[in-house]
């Protein structure tokens, strides 16, 4: 079974992200951001909850669907 993974950018024109699509269990997923001028990335939220300082990791996918 896939599960599905989500990236987003809040606001919406502070900049871009990467790394949605559907996943395995078990599968890494590339998760990337980049913001624009006068915008400064500050972390990323996995289902709501603060999850990393980096503005690109590797998550190994769960057995769930993943929101960022």
């Amino acid at each position: 079974m896939r599960y599905k993974l989500t990236t987003a950018v809040e606001p919406s024109n502070a900049g871009y992200s990467s790394g949605d699509g559907r996943y395995m269990e078990g599968q890494e997923a590339s998760i990337n951001t980049s913001a624009r001028q006068n915008y400064t990335f500050q972390y990323w939220t996995l289902n709501g909850e603060k999850y990393s300082e980096e503005s690109s990791f590797t998550y190994t996918m769960g057995d769930g669907k993943a929101e960022f």
